[in-house]
């Protein structure tokens, strides 16, 4: 039986980095309204919710997630 190699959303491991909303928002020099428009129009990494939503539950984004949408941003030509 042949392997395949199949990436299983959401299997994080102990070395995963999750960043906050104010991280996100400053490491992009973005605000906090800009971070939640983008992901609510599909132009920016969905965050992993942490706890149940219902009870406060907290948003996190993986950083590797982050890093790999910022690598496919088109650059602008000057």
């Amino acid at each position: 039986m042949e392997q395949q190699n199949i990436k299983i959303e959401n299997e994080f491991t102990r070395n995963t980095v999750f960043l906050t909303q104010p991280e996100i928002s400053d490491w992009l020099k973005i605000s906090k309204s800009t971070v939640y428009r983008w992901v609510q129009e599909g132009n920016f990494p969905k965050p992993v919710m942490i706890g149940k939503p219902e009870k406060n539950g907290t948003s996190r984004w993986v950083e590797e997630e982050v890093k790999e949408w910022l690598s496919q941003r088109p650059r602008e030509k000057f």
